[in-house]
């Protein structure tokens, strides 16, 4: 008996192992996670494998749950993706034991997993559960870390708004301190939301980054720290250089004490980046001949940008055969799929041929750049056309919620019209019956027929239609609606003529009521063939004068006789003014929708901070009273504003600001006042939509500071003017000699070029060849260049037609212009109103766009001068300009 007692009270003290046991919790799976996650992948690899049939399930999941973070934050989705079935699985299963931090865990990892194989459905929805479990069991370390996640990957959808909301939600919650969440995790959502909410707009969040990145520094969770570091020096670059290559520092140390070699090379340049753009060349060099030693052959990108950068500081030291070298071998290395930086090797490699003297080379380099850019424009172009459509989304959705409503209420409209004519149906129905009655009649007693005269007259006093017949004489029968009198009031008279009253008030005019009366003629006594032959000369349609003029529908219907011969008409009149409407509403509606989409994608389009230039100036322009725009100063900046607005492909602004230049070359005052106010409309709504929806766009867009720079925009549009003209075009040259532009020399040629280039496109080419004139393909040229007295000269040259000096000898005769020093006959083009062109057109023919260019060269106490090409034929434009800072370049 005590043998069976000591039995039983061993076997009640003996404890079930736990299934946990000598796996790390876990808080510290999540710090080794954040120390080193290759190491944390490999050992929970190994542990995953190492699973039997006979393992615990809650080993299972917990092993599971950590493999899955693993992969996800190495990418290693080869292991699992092989063991996806038996991961999801476990998922399953940790709500029977209550293991809902490793199941929301496994969600957030799988979430990354769908959405990178393309599964974005079942990503969707895997996100929604898991969000919904980590709110019902309160788990804010999960919620916290998705959120954030989610608004940045929001936020690169072009989602602004909804990212927002997703980002803020995160923040909040890593502020308040009463939730459960570690403390390295509160640190990281702070960091990585102060970050997304500062690249969205907000501001004040440097103290806050400052905070938790100290944090992080003090216990250096290695891997973590060398990200955030990394992230938080590039927000910083162009705001303090200084700081930001201290935070790269601490992402090389931590990179290099994990063997993260992408870290160190990525830090490695972008602190070369920024020491060349500091002026330090020599240590830009080192840094960057370091990053490519680091990076090897591991990252394509990485040391492409590397070899770029240790390129551009060779060439700022004047070791260009180096230079070249190092810029091929970038070339070779960074495929085209690159584009970027792909644009930006070429664009280096054609600055360092020129300065080297390989000038044919440079502007190979040149055309490879362009191309690029060309196509980095289109996809541009789609990707912001899609961020557009979001970010208007709600806009847009209003328009078309309206837009929809006035449909419905137009179908509505058409629905009751089919009913009424239902009604009209019935109503021909009763009078033919009452057709018939008139035949009883004869063979009856009058009583009867009486009654059913006013039974008929009873449903005609209700119908809402105008209906009456008309009998051989072309006069009403005694039996018509009510609802006619309302549609003319006072007016009907059953013993006139029908014609006579029906329809002078619609003015159709003498003739056409003549022609009516006689169509009906014709067909009274005739069979259904006549009717069918003219009943197309009736009008279907009137509209009747008044305060409010109203909108008559009119259904013509032939009555025959016992012989099958037409007798008299039925004639049903209804008001559809309010259907009238609604449809023009439908219309103005789709227009204005259609409007908008037509100005966010010319906006996308274009150059944006030229674009709101433009907008700003027009604006400001247009506040000056009516009379001041008939001055030929501001006839001149109107022209430069419209080839502007041509060039930008603002064609609404564009096509606004010619029929301002039509109306004051007529002189009307009513007709400028009318136009004036259509470009006010037109640029408010460009400047509302730029407001409103793009501001974003112009912190992201460089300013202009080569001639590339300036002439790349204005092609597109030179080739489509010379393309519509019937000219082909050979070849479009730029040649800068410039060594460094001021920006108010480079704004000046920019809107010279405007009209030096469209001008010889049209008299040089498109001109001459309308009036029968052979030529060969087109061929321009743009040259700057400066001399040594600090003087900045661009030449734009054509090889077309030529100058017409007997045209120019005549003109500058009728202006009584005589060529002062340094100027020649052809100079007389310069002059307010002079033009050799026939008639005017959106491009030329005004004798206003040369005449802004020499405003604009004496503006800069330069001047401008029209000579015949001294290479060939064709013209050449020499414009100069005053710059202090421009130097000749060193050809050697």
């Amino acid at each position: 008996m005590l043998a069976i007692i000591l039995l039983c009270t061993f076997m009640l003290g003996v404890k079930e192992p736990d299934p946990l046991a000598g796996l790390p919790t876990l808080d510290d799976f999540a710090w080794q996670m954040a120390d080193d996650p290759k190491s944390a992948y490999r050992w929970s690899s190994k542990a995953f494998e190492a699973l039997t049939p006979g393992t615990p399930i809650s080993r299972k999941i917990r092993v599971a749950s950590y493999f899955a973070q693993a992969a996800d934050a190495v990418e290693e989705v080869d292991l699992l993706e092989t063991h996806l079935q038996s991961i999801e699985g476990l998922r399953e299963r940790a709500n029977e034991l209550n293991l809902t931090r490793d199941r929301t865990a496994i969600g957030k990892s799988l979430i990354s997993y769908y959405e990178e194989n393309g599964d974005l459905a079942r990503s969707e929805a895997l996100f929604k559960q898991t969000i919904d479990e980590a709110r019902r069991s309160q788990d804010y370390e999960i919620l916290s870390q998705m959120f954030a996640l989610h608004g940045k990957e929001l936020e690169g959808r072009g989602q602004k708004t909804l990212a927002l909301q997703y980002v803020r939600d995160a923040h909040s919650m890593a502020a308040n301190e009463s939730l459960n969440i570690s403390p390295l995790n509160r640190h990281i959502v702070r960091i990585w939301t102060a970050l997304t909410l500062q690249r969205l707009g907000s501001s004040g969040f440097d103290q806050i980054i400052d905070d938790s990145m100290k944090y992080l520094m003090d216990r250096r969770p290695r891997h973590i720290l060398a990200a955030f570091a990394y992230n938080v020096a590039r927000e910083l670059r162009h705001k303090d250089a200084i700081k930001a290559l201290m935070y790269f520092d601490v992402t090389l140390r931590e990179a290099r004490s994990i063997d993260d070699k992408i870290g160190v090379s990525a830090a490695l340049a972008e602190q070369a980046e920024i020491a060349w753009e500091l002026g330090q060349y020599l240590e830009a060099e080192r840094k960057a001949s370091e990053a490519v030693t680091a990076i090897g052959s591991t990252n394509k990108f990485w040391l492409g940008r590397a070899l770029l950068v240790k390129a551009q500081a060779l060439w700022k030291l004047r070791k260009l055969s180096e230079a070249l070298a190092v810029n091929d071998r970038a070339l070779l290395l960074v495929s085209e799929q690159m584009t970027t930086l792909r644009s930006d090797i070429y664009k280096t490699q054609a600055s360092i041929q020129e300065e080297a003297g390989l000038y044919k080379e440079a502007i190979q380099s040149q055309k490879e750049y362009q191309k690029i850019q060309a196509k980095i424009a289109r996809d541009k172009e789609q990707e912001n056309f899609a961020k557009a459509r979001v970010e208007l989304g709600l806009q847009m959705e209003e328009q078309k919620n309206l837009l929809l409503q006035k449909e419905n209420e137009l179908q509505a409209a058409r629905l009751k019209t089919s009913r009424y004519l239902l009604i009209a149906a019935i109503a021909l129905g009763i009078l033919l019956l009452g057709a018939v009655a008139s035949t009883v009649w004869a063979l009856s007693n009058a009583r009867k027929i009486q009654k059913a005269r006013e039974k008929i007259q009873i449903i005609l006093d209700v119908i809402e239609e105008g209906i009456l017949t008309i009998n051989w004489d072309l006069r009403p029968e005694p039996e018509y609606s009510r609802y006619l009198t309302r549609l003319y009031p006072g007016l009907f008279q059953r013993e006139e003529d029908a014609i006579d009253w029906l329809f002078p008030l619609a003015m159709l005019g003498q003739e056409r009521q003549s022609i009516i009366r006689e169509t009906l003629r014709a067909c009274l006594g005739e069979e259904s063939l006549a009717w069918e032959l003219n009943c197309g000369q009736l009008p279907s349609e009137i509209v009747l004068p008044g305060e409010i003029p109203r909108s008559i529908h009119i259904l013509w219907q032939p009555l025959f006789n016992s012989e099958e011969r037409i007798k008299g008409f039925l004639l049903s009149l209804r008001d559809i003014s309010d259907q009238k409407r609604l449809q023009d509403e439908v219309l103005l509606q789709k227009e204005k929708s259609k409007a908008l989409e037509q100005r966010v994608q010319e906006l996308l389009l274009t150059r944006f901070q030229d674009a709101r230039r433009l907008i700003d100036t027009l604006t400001a322009k247009l506040e000056s009273p009516d009379e001041l725009w008939l001055e030929a100063a501001y006839k001149r900046d109107l022209h430069t504003r419209k080839g502007e607005a041509r060039t930008l492909g603002l064609k609404g602004l564009s096509e606004a600001i010619h029929s301002l230049e039509s109306a004051l070359s007529e002189g009307r005052v009513e007709a400028i006042s009318q136009a004036i106010s259509v470009l006010r409309e037109e640029t408010g709504a460009y400047q509302s939509l730029m407001r409103d929806m793009f501001m974003s766009r112009s912190t992201t867009e460089q300013s202009a500071t080569s001639l590339m720079d300036v002439v790349g925009p204005l092609l597109p549009a030179l080739r489509k003017q010379l393309k519509e003209g019937g000219i082909p075009v050979q070849s479009i040259d730029v040649s800068d000699g410039v060594d460094e532009w001021s920006t108010d020399v480079l704004d000046a040629v920019r809107q010279s070029l405007l009209h030096a280039l469209s001008n010889s496109a049209d008299h040089g080419y498109i001109l001459p060849s309308r009036r029968g004139q052979r030529l060969y393909p087109a061929v321009l040229r743009v040259e700057a260049d400066t001399d040594p007295s600090g003087k900045i000269q661009v030449r734009v040259r054509d090889f077309g037609a030529g100058l017409n000096m007997e045209k120019l000898k005549s003109m500058a005769e009728e202006k009584g212009f005589k060529p002062g020093p340094e100027e020649t006959v052809a100079d007389v083009v310069f002059l307010d109103g002079a033009t050799t062109a026939e008639t005017a057109s959106a491009t030329s023919g005004r004798g206003v766009g040369l005449s802004a260019v020499r405003q604009l060269c004496r503006g800069l106490n330069g001047d401008a001068h029209l000579l015949a090409n001294d290479q060939g034929e064709g013209s050449l434009l020499v414009l100069s300009f005053i710059g202090a800072s421009e130097h000749l370049k060193n050809s050697a």
